[in-house]
C-alpha cells in the first residue's frame, strides 16, 4: 500500500506541475505529509531529514510558479482581490493526505496485518534473508540504472530533467530498503537518505538557473559512492 501511495503522490504532483506548475508543486508539498506519516509509523527515522529537504526544494519551486503565473484577481470595486483557496479547504487537504497515511498503521504506530503483509516479511516459501536479497537487489539495480551519474563533474552537468528522475529513483530505492530490521539494510536506507537530500539540493540549484557548483556536485558524488559501498556492504553480510 505504501509504496503505491508514495509513488502515485510524488508522480502526480510532477505530472500536475508540467501543465499547472502552482497546483502541482503544492501537490508535492502536500505529499510530504504521507513521508512524514511513513516514517514515523515504519520508524525510519531518516525519511524525516529527505521530506524535509525536499518540502524546502518544492516550497522554492512553488514561489517561483506564484512569480512567473500570478494568482488571478477578481475586481471588487474597491480593490483587486486575489482568488485563492480559503484555508479551511487547505487544512482539510493537509488532513486527508495525514489520515490515508495514517491508514497503514494501529494506535500503537506499528503497521496493522493489511499493511504489514505488503512489507517485507518472511514467507513460509522462502527465507526472511532471502526475499531480502531479492528485493533489495531488484530496487538496486533499478536505481544503478545506465544513467546515474557518479562523478562530480557529471552531476555538475545535469539539466532539470536528470534531477527529477535522480529524485524519484532514490525516494524508490529508499522506500524498497525500508522495513528490514538489520543493521546493514539500516546502514544502506541511511546512505540512501543522505543522496536524497544531496540530489534535492542539486535540484534547488538547477531549478534557480544558477547551475550546480563544484562543491554541491563533490558532495553528490560522496553520496553515490557512499550508497555503492553500503549495498556491497549489505550485500556481502547478508547475502552472502
Amino acid at each position: 500500500m505504501w509504496s503505491y501511495l508514495l509513488s502515485t503522490a510524488g508522480i502526480t504532483g510532477l505530472l500536475v506541475a508540467a501543465r499547472h506548475p502552482r497546483a502541482g508543486w503544492t501537490i508535492n508539498i502536500v505529499a510530504q505529509a504521507l513521508w512524514l506519516a511513513y516514517a514515523v509509523i515504519s520508524r525510519q527515522y531518516g525519511f524525516l531529514l529527505a521530506a524535509a529537504a525536499y518540502t524546502v526544494a518544492y516550497v522554492r519551486l512553488l514561489r517561483r510558479a506564484r512569480v512567473a503565473h500570478p494568482t488571478p484577481t477578481v475586481d471588487t470595486g474597491r480593490y483587486r482581490a486575489p482568488v485563492t483557496r480559503s484555508l479551511p479547504a487547505t487544512i482539510a487537504a493537509l488532513v486527508l493526505t495525514v489520515s490515508l497515511a495514517a491508514c497503514g498503521g494501529d494506535e500503537t504506530g506499528q503497521p496493522t496485518a493489511a499493511a504489514s503483509s505488503s512489507a517485507p516479511a518472511a514467507t513460509s516459501a522462502a527465507p526472511r534473508n532471502e526475499v531480502e536479497c531479492v528485493n533489495i537487489n531488484r530496487a538496486h539495480n533499478a536505481w544503478e540504472r545506465p544513467s546515474l551519474l557518479r562523478t562530480a563533474d557529471e552531476i555538475a552537468a545535469m539539466n532539470e530533467g536528470a534531477v527529477r528522475l535522480a529524485m524519484e529513483d532514490g525516494k524508490n530505492y529508499l522506500n524498497a530498503v525500508t522495513g528490514y530490521d538489520d543493521q546493514p539494510s539500516k546502514e544502506l536506507a541511511s546512505a540512501i537518505a543522505q543522496y536524497n537530500v544531496e540530489i534535492s539540493f542539486v535540484n534547488l540549484q538547477v531549478v534557480m538557473g544558477d547551475g550546480v557548483d563544484q562543491e554541491q556536485a563533490e558532495k553528490t558524488a560522496a553520496a553515490v559512492a557512499k550508497v555503492m559501498n553500503s549495498y556491497q556492504a549489505w550485500k556481502t553480510a547478508t547475502c552472502g
